[in-house]
């Protein structure tokens, strides 16, 4: 690497909240929309339910207590009352055999105010006259059930006070003969005075709790009956659209936001990694064809492969290199793709350029040119001579690109391009040509390239635009341990980013391979050659 960084790079962050939402405006409205009729018509299929109230106003009195009535603690005890299963089985016997009383529990709703001493029963049903029927009935019943219980309260106090007036006639009876034997008996007059004004008090109050039974006996000033409702109370379609659609724009717009700042906010690999962008590389498009037929290089990417061939010749010139590795951090950034083109643009040049396959186990680049049968490194590392594992293959009628392909997949590749053979194999191959173009593994999947970098002059990295910035610290890291000088990196699609070459370990052919082999106009038949290196036609 260019320098050994010591500070890790600020982390990278995304536009922010507003900005997300300013960036994906379009996707968020959409979604909005589509949930927003989504919503309607969803309430559109839902069956409708009504729901009727009756409105229960209590008594600010007490009829067997003469001190102040709380009304709040009165208010949730006759709540509480009101939710009985005494009050709801009697309205269940009211109402018809149909009607259970855990039926009642799950369409009553009971709600409580206080301050103003209010119970409200709130009934929902299928039908209008069903809800108002059953919330009056409920209403009923807790007066009935009330009612019953003030008269057993009522019969129980009058026989208190009636015992209590038993007593105090016995005694006065008994003071009124005392005094009328003795009328100097002062005492006994008065206790017979006090005795007949407790019995006057006594059914002074029986006369009262009487009276406040038969007015206020169920503790209910006033039921409002309910009527039956004009309009649903569910679905309510304008409702629910409105809240699907908040809804779904705030899961957009946190999805926006989250999207903004780990998808789109990418990390400066320059920065991270402190070496220069030699060239910004778009996505292909598809290939033309010329008049005669033959086909034609992308020219977007044509011209920024020409620019990263000035980039790279300058950096090559400046540490004087004869072997480049080609690598990258991860599977599917396109270093194979990025090896081919670099190779082709040398040649058409005219520079003594070779390109070696050492992914031995992807075999990506092998793959592209169909020379997966063929021999190449591991033939050569095993013994074979060079001349009998390079192939040919010609650009042009006077130009011509010599390959050697992976080979023959190892049984066990692990370690083999650290084994001595292997490194024999690359040092007979940078020797043979003027420089060479190595295609190797991805530096933080396999620990091949790590190996072959310490053979080669230079690395060159592919760094896909999409990269997020902790692959690219560990790439920092892997490299930290490498002393080969890494002349620069390629920001490959820069359009969209994102692999989409899929990273094989072992046989299957890539489905772009064709098209890469016409983007970048090789042909194997009929100029393909597979002569030793420097032989004719």
């Amino acid at each position: 690497m260019s320098g050994t960084p010591t500070d890790d790079p600020p982390a990278v962050r995304g536009p922010g909240l507003i900005g997300s939402i300013a960036q994906y405006k379009v996707a968020i409205l959409l979604t909005v929309v589509c949930a927003l009729l989504a919503g309607y018509v969803a309430s559109l299929l839902v069956p409708p339910l009504y729901t009727a109230s009756a409105a229960i106003v209590l008594a600010d009195t007490e009829v067997f207590s003469d001190t102040p009535v709380d009304p709040q603690r009165k208010t949730r005890q006759q709540a509480n009352r009101l939710t009985s299963r005494a009050v709801f089985a009697r309205a269940a016997d009211q109402l018809g055999t149909d009607v259970t009383v855990d039926g009642l529990r799950k369409r009553v709703t009971v709600t409580a105010d206080p301050a103003i001493g209010l119970l409200v029963v709130s009934v929902t049903a299928e039908a209008p006259a069903t809800a108002a029927e059953t919330a009056n009935v409920v209403a009923q019943s807790y007066e009935q059930v009330s009612r019953d219980a003030t008269a057993d309260q009522l019969a129980a106090a009058q026989q208190a006070l009636d015992t209590q007036g038993d007593e105090l006639r016995s005694e006065i009876a008994d003071l009124e003969a005392t005094v009328a034997a003795d009328a100097d008996d002062t005492g006994a007059a008065q206790r017979l005075e006090t005795m007949q004004a407790r019995l006057a008090a006594l059914e002074t109050r029986s006369s009262e709790i009487a009276a406040d039974a038969a007015l206020f006996g169920a503790g209910i000033a006033e039921i409002e009956q309910a009527v039956p409702p004009q309009e649903p109370s569910s679905p309510k379609p304008v409702r629910n659209a409105l809240v699907a659609a908040v809804v779904a724009f705030a899961i957009a717009s946190a999805l926006s936001y989250w999207r903004a700042g780990v998808v789109d906010a990418r990390p400066d690999p320059g920065a991270v990694l402190e070496t220069p962008l030699l060239a910004t590389i778009p996505d292909f498009g598809k290939s033309t064809t010329g008049a005669g037929g033959e086909p034609l290089f992308d020219i977007e990417a044509a011209e920024a492969y020409q620019f990263l061939l000035a980039s790279f010749e300058y950096a090559v010139a400046q540490i004087n290199a004869q072997s480049i590795l080609v690598t990258s951090a991860a599977p599917g950034e396109g270093k194979s793709l990025t090896a081919i083109h670099l190779a082709r643009a040398l040649a058409i040049q005219g520079r003594d350029v070779m390109l070696v396959d050492s992914d031995i186990r992807a075999r990506g680049l092998t793959y592209m040119l169909k020379a997966d049968h063929q021999p190449g490194l591991v033939a050569l590392a095993d013994g074979a001579q060079l001349d009998d594992v390079v192939r040919r293959y010609r650009i042009s009628d006077a130009v011509q690109l010599p390959v050697i392909p992976a080979g023959q997949p190892p049984a066990e590749p692990t370690g083999l391009l650290a084994t001595g053979s292997y490194r024999e194999a690359i040092e007979k191959i940078t020797a043979s040509s003027e420089l060479t173009i190595i295609d190797g593994g991805p530096l933080l999947t396999v620990a091949d390239p790590s190996a072959l970098a310490m053979q080669v002059s230079g690395i060159l990295l592919v760094i896909d635009a999409g990269i997020q910035q902790d692959h690219l610290l560990r790439l920092r890291q892997r490299l930290r341990l490498i002393s080969t000088p890494v002349i620069g990196y390629i920001l490959n699609r820069a359009r969209h980013g994102g692999p989409d070459v899929a990273y094989p370990h072992g046989y299957g052919a890539d489905p772009d391979a064709g098209r890469i082999r016409r983007v970048l106009g090789i042909r194997t038949a009929p100029y393909e050659v597979s002569d030793p290196v420097g032989s004719e036609g």
